[in-house]
This record gives structure tokens, C-alpha cells and sequence, in this order.
């Protein structure tokens, strides 16, 4: 076997593979040999047919698999031998490789294109400067938040008149079209207060009321025909509910009043256990910082973005654009071949790829692998799974399934997170996320990171809808 390499340009090579008979013949033997053992033809008893019949039978299709898989495994072989570093995958010269003769030829010849990866140099210091968007509440928010943790600590204290945020313990009944409780009827004792109604006019009557008082509603009218939140209210199917026009009766057996928490020491312990606020100025700055910290994810991702641009500005080394194409192109094809094969004839429109988008990731993708390896980041098995663990705990903890110290909701966590971990797409799911973290990490402490503190509109009608950018996509099949 012969395999060399001639450069067509800066960034490509062609690498061609001739092989002889003799580099097949012992596999192509010990092939038909199995093909013999295993052969159950009529007229010959299992595993004695002759040879010639097999060669007959098979042989050709042997011979162009273990010539292919030769020359497959050949090709990678040198590849990593020679350390040549490839973007993308080969790519067959099918005008130079030709037709081969697989009846008669003995010697085969295989030529492949090949992108290389682009040399550049990365020094990741504080001469790079970022600027970190912050996410920060404006004082107004931060006052709603304070009111709302207020009620939320408050005392429930029972009252004589209801008012516009008092709880009203009522009873339902459905009445007839004389006015009177319907016997058959729909009755139900429920919760309510302005907010569980629609109408603004309905909202209103709900003040003012004392115990015992009673009221005559039309359901329907109360939620603005909003089909839904009727059945919600009565407890009844929406298919019930979409024929339902009857007035109710609603008595009021009991009426609740929410005193606010006091803002005090207490009252901050409570909130804040781990730092114990003293004074109202603390308590109120760390709430400030903990409610940007709830917009940290969205801050990360357009820092990590900004990053991902200036060393893509910083660095304009030049790519095998016309061979990425190519790939791109044959890659594409492939796909489309095999996906027409169970469908038929596709008379759509190909849609042609976005190469400019295609070859940006290529790009940032060599970046992010030199930073990786300089840096040294490694995702360990132990991190994965800890990470995982961390995800499914946090996950059943919010439903409120599971006791957080429960032996038997630990072992279920691991069986989870070896169950996960089995499927390879979860497992290179799982290990992006890590780098993407670690990468964060990396830039937040070598680079010039200026923070500016923007408010949440702010924010976003600088960076506008977050969902609709992939900043941190990856493609294993990208460098080899």
C-alpha cells in the first residue's frame, strides 16, 4: 500500500491510497472462508458448499467492503500518524479516484481532499476587554418585590367588611330560573377575592360585604365568557362549562384580611437566613443583588457572546472556505439521498445551506478548542454526574415529590443520572453545558470584564429576544 499527500493550497491537500492485492487478499480470504462455514445452500450439506460457488455468490461484494473498510481505516490511520490536522471529514475526488473495476482489477486507487486546520496564536489577558451586561431592578421594582415578600410573611386575621385584597370563604349554589337553589345543582364552597374574577364591574360588589352576606352573580359574566376560568372556578369540565348560563348564588361564611410583615430584623432573618440582614439598607441591597442574580443567565449568555465576537474580530485567519463548502455540500446531499429514499421523488425546492453561517462556526469552534486545550479544561465523569444530580434534585424538590434528606430519593437520583448518562447525546448534552460554564469561568477571570448595570427593558431592547440565538452550538464533526 501506498498513501502520500500533495498540497493544492494553502489549506488543502489531496491524499491518495493505492492498494494492491495483497494488502486485501488475507481479508477477503478469511471473509468467504466465514461466508463458507456459515452457507446453508441446497445440494450441499451446511458449511461444504465450494468455494467457487461462494466466490460466485459473494465475492464481489466482499471484495469492495474490505478493500473500502481498508482503505478507510488506512486513511485515519495516516492521518494521526503524519498529525495532520483536518477540519471537517475527507472528501473523495470522485474525478481524480475514477470508476474502479471491481469484476477485474487487482490494484484500486482512492483520492481524497482534505481541509486543514489554520494555525493562530491566543493569549487571553486583560488587553481584552468585554463588557457584562447586568441585569439590575429599578427602585420601583425593588419596592414591589419588598411589598410582595411583606405579604408574603404576613398574618391572616379575620375581618368584619371584606375589602378590595381580602380572602372571602364563600359557598356556590346554582339557582334556578325562579331564583331559587337548583336541587340538582352545582354547589361548591371556594376562596376567592377580586383578582379570581374577571369583570371589573363584578370585582367592585365584592367589596363591602359582611358575614352572611349574599350576592347574586352570573359565572359566566363575572369571567367575560372566558370558558376556562369558568370551569376553574365551578369545578366542572369546559365541555359543562360552554353550556352553562345559570346565576349563582354566593354566600360569604368567613372573610380574611392580610396584614403585611413588618419590615424588621425578624422579618429579614426570615427572608435571608445565611446573611441576617440588620438594618433595612442591607436587607434591601442584598435583595437587589439576588434579584440580578435571577437574570444571570441571560446576562452570561450575551457576556459569553461578546466574547465569542471580539476574538472572532481579533482573529481573521483564513479558512478553506471553497473545501468546507464542498463538505458542506456533500454532507447535505447525503442526507437528503437518504431521507428521499423513504419518502420518493422530493419535488421541493432544495433549500441551500447558509454557508456563512456554517463557516463562522467553524471558526469559533477552532478558537474555543485552542482556549480548551491551552487552558487545560477537562469535564470529568464525577462532574457530570454531580451536575445531573444537582438538576434532578433541584427538579423534584420544586414539585415537592421527595424528602430532601431521604435516603431512597438518593438512590433514585443516581439510578436517574446512570440512566441518562447511558444515551450519548445526553452525555455530549451534558458535557457542553459544563464547558460552557467553564468557558465562562476562564473569560470572567483573564479578560478585561467591565460590568455595566442595565435595567431589565434595557437589556433587552439591546440584545431583543435571547431564545432566537444559539450562542453556544456545537459540532463534534467539525475538527479532527
Amino acid at each position: 500500500m501506498n498513501i502520500t499527500r500533495e498540497d493544492t493550497g494553502t489549506l488543502t491537500a489531496c491524499i491518495s491510497i493505492e492498494i494492491k492485492a495483497e494488502d486485501y487478499q488475507e481479508r477477503v480470504t478469511k471473509k468467504l472462508k466465514d461466508y463458507q462455514r456459515k452457507a446453508n445452500i441446497p445440494g450441499f450439506r451446511p458449511g461444504m458448499a465450494p468455494m467457487a460457488l461462494i466466490q460466485r455468490s459473494v465475492g464481489r461484494s466482499v471484495l469492495l467492503d474490505e478493500v473500502e473498510r481498508l482503505m478507510q481505516e488506512s486513511l485515519y490511520q495516516y492521518l494521526e500518524d503524519q498529525q495532520i490536522h483536518i477540519l471537517g471529514t475527507p472528501v473523495e475526488n470522485e474525478e481524480k479516484t475514477g470508476t474502479h473495476d471491481w469484476e477485474h482489477a487487482t490494484d484500486f486507487a482512492f483520492h481524497f481532499d482534505i481541509g486543514l486546520r489554520p494555525e493562530f496564536e491566543l493569549e487571553l489577558d486583560h488587553g481584552i476587554s468585554v463588557e457584562y451586561h447586568k441585569i439590575v431592578p429599578t427602585e420601583e421594582e425593588l419596592d414591589q418585590e419588598i411589598q410582595k415578600i411583606r405579604r408574603t410573611y404576613g398574618e391572616i386575621r379575620e375581618a368584619e367588611i371584606s375589602g378590595e385584597d381580602n380572602i372571602l370563604h364563600t359557598d356556590f349554589s346554582e339557582l334556578d330560573e325562579n331564583g331559587l337553589v337548583k336541587e340538582d345543582g352545582i354547589q361548591i364552597s371556594r376562596m376567592i377575592n377580586t383578582k379570581t374574577f374577571s369583570n371589573e364591574q363584578f370585582k367592585e360588589s365584592l367589596q363591602g360585604l359582611a358575614i352572611d352576606s349574599v350576592i347574586r352573580i352570573n359565572p359566566r359574566a363575572a369571567m367575560d365568557g372566558d370558558v376556562k376560568k369558568l370551569a376553574w372556578l365551578l369545578r366542572i369540565d369546559e365541555e359543562q362549562a360552554e353550556q352553562l348560563e345559570s346565576d349563582f348564588e354566593i354566600k360569604v361564611t368567613k372573610i380574611e384580611s392580610l396584614e403585611p410583615a413588618e419590615l424588621n430584623a425578624e422579618l429579614y432573618e426570615k427572608v435571608m437566613p445565611a446573611s441576617k440582614p440588620q438594618s433595612f439598607e442591607e436587607f434591601r441591597q442584598l435583595l437587589r443583588e439576588e434579584m440580578a442574580a435571577d437574570h444571570a443567565g441571560e446576562s452570561n449568555k450575551t457576556f459569553f457572546q461578546a466574547v465569542r465576537n471580539k476574538l472572532m474580530e481579533m482573529l481573521p485567519f483564513d479558512m478553506p472556505e471553497e473545501f468546507l463548502k464542498k463538505w458542506i455540500k456533500r454532507r447535505k446531499d447525503g442526507a437528503d439521498k437518504a431521507e428521499h429514499s423513504h419518502e420518493g421523488e422530493d419535488k421541493q425546492e432544495a433549500v441551500e445551506p447558509d454557508y456563512a453561517a456554517v463557516l463562522e462556526s467553524f471558526r469559533w469552534q477552532l478558537i474555543e478548542n485552542h482556549i480548551v486545550e491551552k487552558e487545560q479544561i477537562r469535564i470529568e465523569e464525577e462532574e457530570m454526574q454531580q451536575y445531573l444530580r444537582i438538576r434532578f434534585k433541584t427538579y423534584y424538590y420544586q414539585q415537592g415529590y421527595y424528602q430532601k434528606d431521604s435516603e431512597e430519593f438518593d438512590k433514585h437520583i443516581n439510578s436517574m443520572v446512570r440512566d441518562y448518562l447511558s444515551k450519548e447525546d445526553n452525555r455530549e448534552e451534558t458535557a457542553d453545558v459544563l464547558m460552557y460554564y467553564k468557558l465562562l469561568e476562564v473569560f470572567k477571570h483573564k479578560l478585561d470584564v467591565r460590568t455595566v448595570e442595565l435595567t431589565h427593558d434595557a437589556f433587552h431592547e439591546l440584545h431583543g429576544d435571547l431564545h432566537h440565538n444559539h450562542d453556544h452550538d456545537h459540532d463534534h464533526e467539525h475538527e479532527h
